[in-house]
């Protein structure tokens, strides 16, 4: 920006926490004995385990997946199945 003109930006807290198992199981990949544990990823990394996480916290909520989400289980397809995923979505 040139001397003498205004900027501004927009600040956004976030916070992250790490929820205890079943919802943070996520491992330390350093150890020498590490395994992929993942059952839709061949890849570990930190956001494939929360978002596996994710699938099987809703999924044992309604039965069902969106459609993006990995995994061969039911995907969601009535509206009060998408409403469970939608709600379980916001608890996880």
């Amino acid at each position: 920006m040139p001397p003498g003109s205004v900027g501004m930006a927009a600040v956004q807290a976030r916070q992250d926490l790490n929820a205890q198992s079943p919802y943070g199981d996520c491992v330390d990949t350093a150890a020498p004995s590490f395994t992929n544990p993942l059952k839709y990823y061949d890849t570990y990394t930190a956001t494939a385990c929360k978002l596996e996480n994710r699938v099987d916290f809703i999924y044992k909520r309604c039965n069902c997946r969106m459609y993006y989400d990995p995994s061969t289980l039911p995907i969601c397809r009535s509206v009060d199945e998408v409403r469970c995923w939608m709600k379980a979505k916001e608890n996880f």
